[in-house]
């Protein structure tokens, strides 16, 4: 006897204030080759808008505590108006795509209707071993979408991105204590936390005032160790703007602005090891700044710790620190305290008006380092 799976969704809710509390969700039928993928805004990104429990146009909905074992696609998909809802402490393993993503939709560049996934929390999940059938996936994914909550999940073993963030949008979202590791396994030029803008929107902020850039997005206190093919654990790509990357963890990756503005890595990161020439991320430093001029972008008050005294991989070869982005306040550590930036020192640097209140210092300890690691995640040693 054979059994296959013929339904690509289990639940789907179109109604408010509905709760799936302690079930078992399995046998969703894989959606690779078999639905119509769309490509919902301006990243990389295509996605089936189909998932294992399916929430479109809906209100106040909690999935909590579930297991969603080896679904063929999406387990969670919130599409158009889904607002108010969480999706907390479930268990997502195995999925034959991503883990929970939230699509909405636009009238091209007019995101002033509300057909998009807002005010929701995805908060305490466990997601891995993503990616069975499909690629281009992530434990958690979002376009057009906007104020939503991504906080203390546990996100690992994948082939793509960790968290993806497919464009701008309205922004004003919070990416707060997730661990995420063991990404980007069978791809490359990716980072654990992906995030991409390319096409300005038209929003309404919180304010009432309709904006086309979007409001900032935190992204702080995370644990994020860039393994196997990642290159940047922070990868703002393709004009990503409006960024504060704070109190993370980086392990063996840093930040990176590519044509993007507005963006702030710091303060608070300690970025440990990133730029190992064996490694993907070789060459690329505790701030990897891809674009010309500096349009409000900068690294302040950081950590960080390398082997070879090479800090910032910046596009730019200026020492004009109106090219480059806004530095001072960091502390850096390497094997004999070394500091080289186009062959200046740090105390060169500061004398052109770089890296003001910055100092650099021979190599902490592990029990330092982890000292370091505890206070920016805000734990007691």
């Amino acid at each position: 006897r054979v059994e296959a799976s013929v339904l690509d969704t289990v639940v789907a809710i179109s109604a408010r204030h509905v709760e799936l509390t302690g079930l078992r969700i399995t046998g969703a039928a894989p959606t690779q080759l078999t639905k119509r993928y769309e490509v919902p805004s301006g990243g990389d990104w295509a996605i089936g808008r189909v998932g294992a429990v399916f929430v479109e146009d809906a209100e106040g909905i909690h999935l909590t505590d579930n297991v969603f074992d080896a679904v063929g696609g999406n387990a969670v998909v919130l599409s158009r108006h889904a607002a108010g809802c969480r999706v907390t402490g479930n268990r997502i393993a195995f999925p034959g795509d991503s883990g929970v993503a939230l699509i909405g939709v636009s009238e091209m560049a007019d995101g002033t209707r509300d057909t998009f996934p807002r005010d929701n929390v995805v908060a305490r999940n466990w997601v891995h071993d993503i990616g069975t059938f499909g690629k281009q996936v992530a434990c958690y994914f979002q376009a057009v979408a906007g104020r939503n909550t991504v906080a203390d999940n546990v996100c690992y073993n994948g082939p793509r991105a960790g968290l993806n963030f497919n464009d701008g949008f309205l922004g004003g979202n919070v990416v707060e204590g997730n661990l995420i590791a063991n990404m980007v396994r069978e791809t490359s030029d990716h980072g654990p936390f992906n995030s991409w803008d390319r096409v300005p929107y038209m929003t309404r902020h919180t304010d009432g005032r309709l904006r086309t850039v979007p409001m900032r997005t935190s992204v702080r206190r995370n644990f994020i160790v860039n393994g196997y093919n990642g290159v940047w654990a922070l990868d703002h790509d393709d004009g990503s703007s409006y960024y504060n990357d704070t109190s993370n963890v980086l392990v063996y990756g840093g930040c990176k602005n590519y044509r993007g503005d507005n963006k702030n890595c710091g303060p608070g990161n300690v970025i440990l090891f990133p730029g190992i020439g064996s490694r993907s991320s070789g060459s690329h430093a505790c701030q990897t700044n891809d674009s010309l001029g500096n349009k409000n972008n900068s690294y302040i008050g950081n950590k960080c710790v390398t082997q070879d005294g090479v800090f910032y991989s910046f596009n730019s070869d200026s020492l004009d620190p109106a090219q480059i982005p806004t530095t001072r306040n960091n502390r850096f550590y390497s094997p004999g305290a070394k500091f080289e930036y186009h062959g200046k020192g740090l105390a060169e640097l500061q004398a052109l008006g770089i890296d003001s209140g910055s100092s650099v210092a021979e190599m902490p300890s592990i029990q330092e380092m982890m000292a370091m690691a505890q206070a920016a995640l805000g734990f007691s040693p």
